[in-house]
């Protein structure tokens, strides 16, 4: 297997070159040359790439080359890697992207990255999705995302998760959408 040996390797690699690497080459770049990365070559891997990538690799994703990937490269990233996505860089994922997430990606995602969301953002994800959001991150959450939050979105709460805002959070709402909100029993 030929090793690619420096960032400036890497970053003169032509796209055709970037996406006729092998999973074990992707897997063994390094955090400089995976930031180094340009979008277009981002934009070139393969969902078998995107998938050899480890934590590190995805640590080091800067908010232009997640911007550059498809839903279907992003969906390819391991769940266990999403928490090592920076909040920037989540943040510049598209609204497609962020419904394209699987409940077992939605579920491994910090509350950091959810709080780096806009309101479009978070009205993105699927409702059956959101279930899948563990209670202690629901509790992190800033009083500003809960806020964001829809009503449909909030009324998809589970009773746990409901029951874990803060009395912070719940004075982030306004009073008109409080009567409003039935949390619903999880389906578990």
């Amino acid at each position: 297997m030929t090793t690619i040996s420096t960032t400036t390797a890497i970053s003169s690699l032509s796209t055709a070159d970037i996406a006729g690497l092998t999973t074990a080459q992707v897997a063994a770049l390094t955090a400089s040359q995976v930031s180094g990365l340009s979008t277009a070559q981002v934009a070139h891997l393969s969902t078998a790439h995107m998938a050899a990538l480890n934590a590190m690799h995805v640590s080091k994703l800067t908010s232009a080359q997640v911007a550059a990937l498809t839903s279907t490269q992003l969906a390819a990233i391991d769940s266990a890697d999403w928490p090592s996505m920076t909040e920037s860089a989540f943040a510049a994922m598209a609204t497609d992207d962020l419904a394209a997430l699987s409940s077992g990606q939605v579920s491994k995602l910090t509350a950091a990255q959810l709080n780096a969301l806009s309101s479009t953002q978070l009205a993105a994800f699927d409702l059956a999705d959101l279930d899948a959001i563990p209670t202690q991150i629901v509790a992190a959450l800033a009083s500003t995302t809960i806020a964001k939050m829809s009503t449909a979105q909030l009324d998809s709460l589970t009773t746990a998760q409901f029951a874990a805002l803060t009395s912070r959070q719940m004075a982030g709402l306004t009073s008109p959408r409080l009567p409003l909100l039935t949390p619903r029993k999880p389906q578990r």
